[in-house]
């Protein structure tokens, strides 16, 4: 559902202010799943404070707008590449560091990886 992957972003969101960084990206599809519902093979999540953004590639230009409907899209294949490009035109390059260094690091912080952790085995829960 839409609702759950919004309120899965707004707590990453709520994290990343806790922490003082000021995006994450998500390269992880089972992270991407769990925080957009983006079933297609090639994918990646950008998420800041007020934004979010979904980078897949052509094959799945219709499946990602049916199952990502709220979110902003980018359709090229090298998914991470094109969000970290489009985060560096937007962001001064100190923050740009930190996201890179983060989103290498987001499966083992306890607080970001503990979620997505959740998030990984609840489809066991849900009969997904």
């Amino acid at each position: 559902m839409p609702e759950d992957h919004q309120e899965r972003r707004e707590r990453l969101r709520g994290a990343l202010a806790d922490l003082d960084v000021e995006a994450a990206l998500i390269t992880r599809l089972v992270n991407v799943r769990y925080l957009t519902g983006f079933t297609g093979s090639n994918a990646a999540l950008l998420v800041t404070h007020d934004s979010a953004v979904l980078a897949t590639d052509g094959r799945y230009t219709e499946q990602s707008a049916r199952e990502v409907p709220d979110l902003e899209r980018v359709i090229d294949r090298r998914c991470a590449e094109v969000l970290l490009e489009r985060l560096q035109h937007h962001v001064a390059a100190a923050a740009v560091e930190v996201a890179q260094a983060f989103d290498v690091a987001l499966p083992a912080h306890p607080v970001i990886g503990a979620m997505l952790e959740v998030g990984r085995h609840e489809h066991l829960r849900d009969g997904r």
